[in-house]
């Protein structure tokens, strides 16, 4: 958006601009969560829970791990952690590598993308990131949590792999530039793949693994998913020059199939795909009016000594 806006004013007046639309979009962003609770009223209980602790630091993380690997969604978990490495999205570095034409100078031969492309790039990036919130829900509704996954998984990688197959084609054969709109456009219909995995994963780490345990298993993951942005920040360093930024893309598209094919060795293997697996069951709670009366029980009493 900056970067449209800068296309027809000034950066003075693109800056006022962006921080009042974020003042504004304060407004509807409370709205939401507003309305999020008072449809959830669950989310405002807070149970409490014992307090363990624990001095050494290593022990807490050795037991966080060893829950971590013990779980049966060990590698539907792992794959999603994958999907943290890759660039292909409409971040930074990509958008430095599409601005730069592929070069470490810029040839003859180079693509040059206008930043009215790239900012078309985002813009077109955001709105299909809310459309998959929409549609995610009801694909997952209609297949299932565990085939809804492995389509989004796929279709993830299937748009990735096309989009980058033809930047191959643009790079070794230097034809249409339109070959590297193409790829620009697998990189935002890919968001579609990546929402519906997105969700369906959330899903499966709530019904299958152990209420007390879910805290550890989430929060191991995020630390997972934080260490693979890390390894790609520092790949990012190696591979910074435009010319070098191909084996990069080429990584990632290797880390979003190695993610596609640990779900589907897991869907397979705990045969997920033809059988929907019910969540973990918690201890049943006793009922109430399950509870005899203390009179009904002294009568009872009475009864079996006459």
């Amino acid at each position: 958006m900056f970067s449209l806006l800068l296309t027809v004013t000034t950066i003075e007046i693109g800056l006022v601009i962006l921080a009042v639309w974020n003042l504004i979009s304060l407004i509807p962003e409370y709205i939401c969560v507003g309305i999020t609770y008072k449809l959830t009223p669950q989310l405002s209980l807070r149970e409490e829970a014992p307090v363990i602790i624990q001095k050494n630091a290593i022990l807490i993380l050795a037991n966080g791990w060893k829950t971590y690997v013990q779980q049966p969604i060990l590698l539907p978990s792992i794959g999603f952690v994958f999907l943290f490495f890759t660039i292909l999205q409409d971040g930074p570095m990509m958008l430095s590598f599409l601005k730069s034409g592929g070069n470490d100078t810029l040839e003859p031969n180079s693509f040059v993308i206008p930043d009215t492309a790239l900012a078309g790039l985002k813009a077109c990036g955001a709105i299909c990131g809310v459309l998959a919130t929409i549609s995610s829900p009801l694909m997952i509704k209609k297949l299932g949590t565990v085939k809804g996954g492995l389509v989004g998984i796929w279709f993830q990688f299937t748009t990735l792999a096309i989009g980058t197959a033809l930047l191959i084609l643009y790079m070794i054969n230097h034809v249409n530039v339109g070959c590297v709109y193409v790829f620009m456009a697998s990189i935002v219909l890919s968001r579609f793949g990546l929402y519906g995995f997105d969700l369906a994963e959330i899903q499966i780490m709530q019904d299958m693994v152990p209420e007390r345990e879910r805290g550890v298993v989430n929060s191991t993951e995020k630390s997972l998913t934080k260490v693979a942005e890390v390894l790609s920040s520092v790949v990012g360093i190696f591979l910074s020059r435009p010319s070098k930024f191909f084996y990069f893309i080429m990584l990632s598209l290797g880390a979003v199939f190695l993610a596609a094919m640990l779900y589907s060795i897991w869907a397979v293997k705990y045969h997920r795909v033809f059988k929907e697996t019910p969540p973990v069951e918690e201890p049943p709670s006793i009922k109430e009016e399950e509870i005899p009366d203390s009179v009904e029980l002294l009568e009872t009493g009475q009864n079996e000594e006459n």
